[in-house]
């Protein structure tokens, strides 16, 4: 009985996640359209999207209105620059919050809004998640997020660009930072938090202090 129980589960979850990325994609077509009155930065093409679903249980325990997306999308001033964007959409309301590549875009205020909102059970539930969210972060880029600092009130990280790993395309062989052997420190962010929440999320140029 378990074993028909959890297929049909299975199968409820496959056709849900079907739907949902039909409607996504719709979505994002008509709101990320080539055409000249789309006013947004990036463009949508079906056949290049990749669109990849983010199975992550930290985000789908304190964002359980949101499943997360990986999304490629083209640079509009640049149609040669496809990149791996992400997508937090709620299916119930049928809208997306578009996060894009770190390279180019803080976090957006609608996610960093979300953030704020949400409470931890405990102080390490707190900073798991934020790994995970930075892990998230990550993805498609060339940057890592390095702990630098964590108190009970402030987390530091360096976003940095090291040299030779898989996810770096260009060297940097004249600007290496000093803490780091093969690596540049690209910004540095600063996680204000407080009574196990997230009271704030900066993200500051290479040399700030905070």
């Amino acid at each position: 009985m378990k074993i028909y129980l959890t297929i049909l589960l299975s199968f409820l979850c496959y056709i849900a996640f079907g739907q949902d990325s039909l409607e996504l994609k719709q979505i994002l077509s008509d709101q990320f359209s080539s055409k000249v009155s789309n006013k947004e930065n990036w463009i949508f093409y079906d056949e290049k999207a990749e669109i990849e679903n983010l199975d992550n249980k930290f985000l789908k325990e304190y964002l359980p209105n949101f499943r997360v997306y990986v999304v490629s999308l083209i640079f509009k001033v640049r149609p040669d620059w496809k990149c791996r964007c992400l997508i937090f959409y709620d299916s119930k309301n049928k809208n997306l919050i578009l996060q894009g590549p770190l390279s180019m875009n803080q976090l957006e205020p609608r996610l960093l809004n979300i953030l704020k909102e949400l409470s931890f059970k405990t102080t390490f539930k707190l900073y798991e998640f934020i790994e995970d969210f930075h892990k998230v972060r990550q993805i498609g880029s060339r940057y890592k997020f390095v702990e630098k600092s964590k108190s009970d009130s402030l987390i530091s990280y360096d976003l940095v660009l090291f040299e030779g790993q898989d996810y770096i395309t260009r060297p940097y062989k004249d600007t290496k930072d000093k803490d780091y052997k093969n690596g540049q420190i690209m910004a540095k962010f600063f996680i204000k938090v407080k009574d196990d929440r997230i009271i704030d999320y900066l993200e500051l140029g290479p040399k700030s202090t905070y």
